[in-house]
C-alpha cells in the first residue's frame, strides 16, 4: 500500500476535512504516499509523502450545476491517478465524496467508503437542489462500488447483513474518537449558567432553533449562550448582533481558543436536522459537559439512545426550552451520565484506520490477470 489517494471536496471548516488530514499525516509518517485531491485554496500542511493535489472549484450557485461539474472533475482526477500509481488504496468520506469510486480504472485498487452513522446522505438540509439531487442519485452505486464500507461507529447486526446483501462489500466498524482526553466536569463553570453550540451555521445544522429556544427559556435573562463557528457567512445572524437587545447571546469566531470554549460552558446543545457523528459533540463529552443532542442521524448512537440526552425536534421550541431549564436543574446528574461515556471517543483514529487499510489492502484479491501496475519514482516498492 505504497500509495493511498483520498478526495475531498467538503469544506475546511468540517470536522471530517481535519481527520482526514490528520490520517493524511498519519499515513506519511508510516512511509507511504498519500494524494490529498482538494480544492486549491485547501492547506494540507508540510510533511514529505502529502501530495496535494489541487483542483479548482466553481461558485456554488442555487441550481449547484457548477458542484456537480466539480464532482466530476475530483471523480476524473481520481482516475487520472489511479491510471499513473502502482494499484492504489483509495480513501473517501461519505458518499459525496466516494463518486470518485465511479471512474475508477479498471486496473486493480482498493476502494475504501467511511460513513459516520448509520445515516443516509440529507443533500436537502444543505445543497443546491441539482447537486442534491445528483448525490442522493449516486448514493447507491457509490456504495456498490465500494471494496469495504467502514462505519464509525457500530453498525446493527441487522443492518450489517443487508448492506453485505445488497452491495456485498466488507463492512467493517472503527468507532468514532475525540482529540480531548476524557475529563469530568462534576461542578459548573463560575457565573451565569452557559449553553454552547460549536460548528457551522449552515441551514442543516437548525443553530437559529437553538436560539430561539434559549429565548424562551423562563431563565435566559440570568444565562449565556454562546455560539462558536463561521456565523459571518449567514445574514440572518445580524438580527442576534445587538448587544442592547441580545446581551446574552455571543457569538465566537472559529479562529478563538477552542478549548477556552469547552472549559467556559456548562451545557452542549447540538440542535442538528441532520448530523451523523458531530466532532464538536464528540468532543463536550470528552470533556465531560452534558449535551443535548436532537434526535437525528447519528446521535442517538452517540449517547446509546439515552432519552436524557436527546430531545426532539418536531416538539418545538418550547420543548426545547423546558429541556434546557431541566438541565439547569438537573446539571451533576447529567455530568455523571456523560462521565460514563467519556473514555468511549478516546483513542488513535488515525492509526486504528491506517490498520485497517493495511488489512484489508494486504488480504485483498489479487489485481486482475494482464492489469498494468507502474511503479511511481521516489515511492516505495
Amino acid at each position: 500500500m505504497d500509495n493511498v489517494i483520498a478526495a475531498y471536496n467538503g469544506s475546511m471548516e468540517k470536522g471530517c476535512w481535519l481527520r482526514l488530514r490528520a490520517l493524511a499525516h498519519f499515513i506519511a509518517s508510516q512511509g507511504h504516499t498519500i494524494y490529498l485531491i482538494v480544492p486549491a485554496h485547501f492547506d494540507v500542511g508540510s510533511r514529505p509523502g502529502v501530495v496535494k493535489v489541487p483542483v479548482a472549484t466553481g461558485q456554488s450557485s442555487l441550481w449547484g450545476l457548477a458542484k456537480i461539474k466539480t464532482a466530476l472533475t475530483f471523480a476524473l482526477t481520481t482516475r487520472r491517478l489511479a491510471k499513473e500509481l502502482a494499484n492504489p488504496a483509495i480513501v473517501s468520506f461519505d458518499t459525496h465524496n466516494g463518486l470518485s469510486f465511479i471512474a475508477t480504472p479498471p486496473a486493480r485498487v482498493l476502494k475504501t467508503l467511511f460513513i459516520r452513522g448509520e445515516t443516509h446522505y440529507q443533500a436537502r438540509y444543505n445543497e443546491p437542489f441539482f447537486y442534491g439531487l445528483f448525490i442522493r442519485a449516486m448514493d447507491h452505486l457509490v456504495k456498490a462500488r465500494a471494496d469495504t464500507i467502514v462505519y464509525n461507529n457500530s453498525p446493527s447486526m441487522r443492518r450489517e447483513a443487508e448492506l453485505h446483501d445488497k452491495y456485498q462489500p466488507m463492512v467493517h466498524k472503527i468507532p468514532n474518537d475525540s482529540q480531548v482526553a476524557p475529563q469530568c466536569r462534576n461542578a459548573r463553570t463560575p457565573g451565569p449558567f452557559t449553553i454552547g453550540y460549536c460548528g457551522q451555521l449552515s441551514k442543516r445544522k437548525n443553530v437559529e432553533f437553538l436560539i430561539r429556544a434559549f429565548l424562551e427559556m423562563d431563565r435566559h435573562q440570568q444565562c449565556r449562550l454562546v455560539i462558536q463557528g463561521n456565523w459571518q457567512a449567514y445574514p440572518w445572524v445580524e438580527e442576534y448582533l445587538d448587544d442592547e437587545q441580545y446581551p446574552n447571546i455571543q457569538f465566537r469566531s472559529w479562529g478563538e481558543d477552542i478549548e477556552a470554549f469547552y472549559h467556559g460552558i456548562d451545557l452542549f446543545v447540538l440542535p442538528s436536522l441532520f448530523d451523523d457523528f458531530s466532532n464538536a459533540a464528540l468532543d463536550a463529552i470528552a470533556h465531560g459537559i452534558p449535551v443535548l443532542l436532537s434526535d437525528t442521524g447519528g446521535s442517538p448512537e452517540m449517547v446509546k439512545g439515552n432519552p436524557r440526552l436527546l430531545f426532539d425536534l418536531n416538539e418545538g421550541e418550547a420543548a426545547l426550552a423546558d429541556r434546557l431549564e431541566q438541565a439547569i436543574d438537573h446539571h451533576p446528574a447529567l455530568c455523571r451520565e456523560v462521565g460514563v461515556l467519556a473514555g468511549r471517543y478516546r483513542f488513535n483514529w488515525a492509526q486504528e484506520v491506517f490498520g485497517h487499510l493495511r488489512y484489508v489492502y494486504d488480504n485483498r484479491k489479487q489485481p486482475a490477470q494482464g492489469a498494468e501496475s507502474k511503479p511511481i519514482p521516489g515511492t516505495k516498492g
